[in-house]
């Protein structure tokens, strides 16, 4: 007989505060979150499950709004782990592009497949004259 255990925690909110110490234990457990975030995703992708990844985008989205930050603790495996044309993939280019200033104080923190990805879509939004981020765009189609 085979099993697995699934063990999911929940992140309290935490204040990252102004001392650099604090900081970065809140970094570590936010990356914590990213990473268990993305592999959640992934597995919706493995079982073909869209409404699952449509909820992790959801809370994905959720935490950025909320922190105003680029979570950056999960894009190395983010990349190694999904496909180029991942959805996933194209909605955290957008968000890094989205916030160009947080995105300039972490820079060493991204892929470099991730930073092609970036020029490309900065030059398609300039062309789409600064279109807003649509959620919806990044969503996997859901069968009904």
């Amino acid at each position: 007989m085979y099993f697995q255990t699934l063990q999911l925690r929940q992140l309290q909110e935490c204040d990252a505060g102004d001392d650099e110490g604090d900081y970065n234990e809140y970094g570590e457990l936010v990356g914590q979150e990213d990473r268990s975030l993305v592999e959640l995703w992934i597995l919706g992708d493995k079982f073909s499950m869209p409404r699952l990844q449509n909820l992790v985008l959801d809370v994905i989205d959720q935490i950025s709004l909320k922190g105003n930050k680029i979570a950056t603790g999960a894009l190395h495996y983010l990349y190694k782990s999904t496909a180029a044309d991942s959805r996933l993939r194209a909605y955290h280019v957008a968000l890094c592009s989205s916030k160009l200033g947080s995105f300039l104080k972490v820079k060493g923190h991204f892929p470099r497949e991730m930073l092609v990805e970036l020029v490309n879509h900065f030059i398609t939004r300039y062309i789409q004259a600064n279109k807003e981020i649509s959620l919806s765009d990044y969503y996997i189609p859901e069968e009904r």
